[in-house]
């Protein structure tokens, strides 16, 4: 399977549950969760936006896992700059990105649940986004600062 059709799809890795169900679960980057807040559908290309704009949507449904993963994730597997599990474009500005937001998030790695990823969130303002998304190429566009402004 293509990498953009196992994005596109959220067909990431399943678990079995106690009661023998699958759990849906996805894998998002610290600096993600604050990407979603302030994405405004542009993007990588087609592929990677509509991805983007899938699993944004997922998050708060009924059942699905979410795992704070450190590296490469769900939304990143639709990007035309990933190679193997790496951002061509800076893996290192990514990582440094994804730990300020973690530990502002005062989130960890590993299976988190929407309410906390969203409560979390509530606590964001437009100068913790200039502090954590300091070297991100997409800044100064102000999206994401926007998406945060409470006032």
């Amino acid at each position: 399977m293509k990498r953009t059709e196992k994005a596109i799809g959220i067909k990431t890795a399943a678990d079995k549950t106690a009661c023998g169900s699958r759990a849906r679960r996805i894998r998002v980057r610290p600096h993600h969760f604050l990407c979603i807040r302030g994405f405004e559908g542009r993007g990588y290309s087609k592929e990677f936006v509509e991805n983007f704009e899938r699993i944004s949507r997922s998050l708060s449904e009924p059942g699905l896992e979410i795992e704070v993963v450190e590296g490469a994730d769900d939304i990143c597997a639709a990007c035309p700059h990933l190679s193997g599990d790496r951002c061509l474009k800076g893996e290192e500005k990514a990582s440094r990105i994804d730990e300020r937001a973690l530990r502002r998030l005062g989130l960890s790695l590993g299976i988190a649940t929407y309410p906390e990823i969203d409560k979390a969130l509530g606590t964001v303002g437009p100068d913790d986004i200039l502090d954590i998304c300091s070297d991100c190429d997409w800044l100064e566009m102000g999206y994401c600062a926007k998406a945060f402004d409470k006032s």
